[in-house]
């Protein structure tokens, strides 16, 4: 039961994720190219975000490695882990990107990923007592 419980968590969490990072990718598009994306470009972006990076990726396969059977007892050590793995997923899967646009995806998303995980650890450890 521990283990289908922290799947949920992490489900939650990867959904959290792709909708944060859809929306910080369609804010850096609308400032890079404005008026041509619209709203329905929102909602791309989350399905791109989920669907083409985080499957295409592996980016899932390898969070749930550690976010559902790997546990630390520092609860920075997770989010730091899924963090680089974000950046990583990231520097290899879009490689035809300039360094100018590839280092905001990195540094917000690195965040997100880094705030979702550790909130969702914050909230293991509560379920957990």
């Amino acid at each position: 039961m521990l283990i289908l419980g922290r799947l949920v968590v992490w489900l939650c969490e990867r959904l959290a994720e792709a909708v944060l990072v859809g929306t910080f990718l369609f804010v850096l598009a609308w400032s890079w190219f404005g008026d041509q994306v619209t709203p329905q470009g929102w909602v791309l972006l989350i399905a791109g975000t989920a669907g083409v990076f985080m499957l295409g990726s592996g980016y899932l396969f390898t969070t749930a490695i550690f976010g559902v059977i790997w546990r630390s007892e520092k609860s920075w050590v997770y989010p730091a882990i899924a963090a680089a793995l974000f950046i990583a997923r990231v520097q290899f899967y879009v490689t035809t990107w300039s360094l100018s646009k590839k280092m905001p995806i990195e540094a917000g998303g690195a965040c997100i990923v880094f705030m979702c995980t550790y909130v969702r650890n914050y909230f293991l450890r509560e379920w957990d007592e």
